[in-house]
């Protein structure tokens, strides 16, 4: 964990790994992960093809994603 700018707030990352999911799925998931709580957001996102997808009909991705938490922790708390 990081202090951020804000003295009051530390950043606390996340990495997440999603494979074998399609666009929808994965923009879903973003989306709930920023509505459920104001203090998440995804920070940073790679999406890449599987090696397999060229073959296949269906539709799938992996990605790798950063969530960034704020946590509420004054200094004077230690």
């Amino acid at each position: 964990m990081q202090r951020v700018n804000q003295p009051s707030y530390l950043m606390q990352r996340t990495r997440v790994a999603i494979d074998d999911t399609s666009m929808r799925q994965m923009l879903e998931f973003f989306w709930h992960v920023e509505e459920s709580n104001p203090s998440l957001t995804v920070s940073s996102l790679r999406l890449s093809e599987k090696e397999d997808r060229k073959q296949q009909r269906n539709e799938s991705w992996k990605s790798e994603l950063t969530i960034t938490n704020l946590i509420y922790s004054p200094d004077d708390a230690k």
